[in-house]
């Protein structure tokens, strides 16, 4: 007897929730090893999840005795460091053996027609991690969204109505859409300033300025959320930019949280060394 954890409602976290999570195996009874390995393998795919959907480097292990699920053998985390040094479980895995089976006599029958008592997993993580994303990678002008988790990774910005930067929108709109780069247009007649800075607000990893005087020289300005990088491209290699730093932002984003992280990862040989650390200074102590 299996459960299958990790519910969430966001639309885009349930598509990747799909591919990570569901269907990975069916339904069924376990026995003891098969038990005990898809607990451990579940926590895998969670720190991988992590590392390689959002970017964040997490610490794995296994819960004290004290700290484990309530009735549960073992239970099994990922921790994730924010920002600011403090700690998040993000996820967890946990071994229960045949106690809550035996408390609510679950059977079930074997290929000999017997009946067994199953071994049972529970795994899970929530929309905590959607607090995550926004307390490793924001910055103060807000979200700072990894290109593998954003909705849109692009957003253009035309800037005048002038027929060029139509065209030229109308153009890079297509290149986006054959390379299957999900994106939106800011048409809206607010001031280009404002579009600029609610375009960081919300996080968007590439942003495109589309304007009169760049096509003057056949170039639009794109910018990098993540380090607010400035650069002239022309407008036919545009989306061959875009795909390169998309790329890059990704890599880039996860190698910044994995040093911050290392930073204050502190090593205490005894208990007063671990006091003083804890006293002075945020972050993991081993």
């Amino acid at each position: 007897m299996h459960y299958r954890g990790g519910f969430v409602s966001n639309l885009k976290f349930r598509c990747l929730f799909d591919k990570y999570f569901c269907n990975i195996v069916p339904f069924k009874p376990y026995v003891e090893k098969e038990a005990i390995d898809e607990t451990l393998r579940m926590l895998k795919v969670y720190e991988d999840f992590q590392k390689n959907i959002l970017a964040v480097p997490v610490f794995t292990g296994k819960k004290t005795e004290k700290e484990k699920f309530a009735g549960a053998e073992a239970t099994y985390a990922i921790e994730a460091m924010m920002y600011d040094g403090v700690a998040l479980q993000s996820a967890t895995s946990h071994y229960f053996g045949q106690g809550f089976a035996k408390a609510f006599d679950i059977k079930f029958l074997n290929k000999d027609n017997k009946y067994e008592t199953p071994y049972q997993t529970s795994w899970g993580c929530t929309t905590r991690m959607i607090g995550e994303i926004i307390m490793v990678h924001g910055d103060d002008r807000g979200l700072v969204l990894p290109p593998r988790i954003a909705p849109f990774k692009v957003v253009l910005i035309p800037i005048g109505d002038d027929e060029k930067v139509t065209n030229a929108v109308n153009e890079i709109k297509e290149d986006l859409s054959d390379s299957l780069i999900t994106y939106k247009v800011d048409d809206s007649l607010k001031s280009p300033g404002f579009k600029f800075a609610e375009a960081e607000v919300k996080g968007y990893p590439v942003r495109i300025e589309i304007g009169k005087r760049d096509l003057e020289n056949d170039v639009v300005t794109i910018v990098r959320r993540d380090t607010l990088e400035k650069m002239q491209v022309p407008v036919n290699e545009a989306v061959m930019k875009v795909n390169e730093l998309l790329i890059n932002i990704q890599n880039d984003m996860y190698e910044r949280a994995l040093e911050r992280r290392n930073s204050m990862v502190y090593n205490a040989d005894t208990y007063d060394e671990m006091k003083e650390i804890a006293k002075n200074k945020n972050g993991f102590i081993y």
